[in-house]
């Protein structure tokens, strides 16, 4: 009978019985594996939503560039009446006689001015970054412009039309 008491008294620590001390090292092991199987689906979760997010801003951000460039093709096709388009650029020509180009140059359409048929063009604002392909299309009342834009994998496909007095 004694010896079933101290064994008890082994088993038992601070008053717990054996079954409600705590885990084992197996159990603790395959806790221990469980959890760490779901970190990298935890992870791959995350990493999955934000590469999500950020190709969602850089598609906003080429879409918010190529709005910005209709306003200004917009702008000057109110005052054009005529537009010359060769291979890398092409230039309008405004009422009052100046002539604006529009260049291809690095990936990037550069605006630049040209005050009188004597002066040289100026001012080379950028207008687009990030180009991947840009064409021309002459219609009957205008032109068409298709552009192509791609950056961090966001590709933006955009046409620009410029209507009215050009070219008629």
């Amino acid at each position: 009978m004694e010896e079933h008491s101290w064994a008890n008294q082994i088993h038992q620590t601070r008053g717990i019985p054996l079954s409600e001390r705590g885990f084992t090292y197996i159990e603790m092991m395959l806790s221990f594996a469980l959890v760490m199987s779901f970190f990298p689906l935890i992870f791959g979760f995350f990493y999955q939503i934000t590469s999500s997010v950020k190709m969602q801003l850089a598609e906003y951000q080429l879409w918010e560039q190529f709005d910005q460039f209709q306003i200004q093709l917009m702008y000057d096709a109110a005052n054009g009446v005529k537009m010359v388009e060769s291979d890398n650029h092409f230039i309008m020509i405004m009422k009052d006689g100046r002539e604006v180009r529009y260049t291809v140059k690095n990936k990037q359409l550069i605006r630049s001015l040209k005050q009188s048929e004597k002066s040289p063009f100026k001012g080379n604002t950028i207008l687009l970054y990030h180009i991947k392909k840009i064409h021309y299309e002459q219609l009957p009342k205008g032109w068409k412009m298709h552009v192509t834009l791609s950056d961090q994998g966001a590709i933006f496909k955009g046409i620009a039309y410029i209507w009215g007095r050009i070219d008629e």
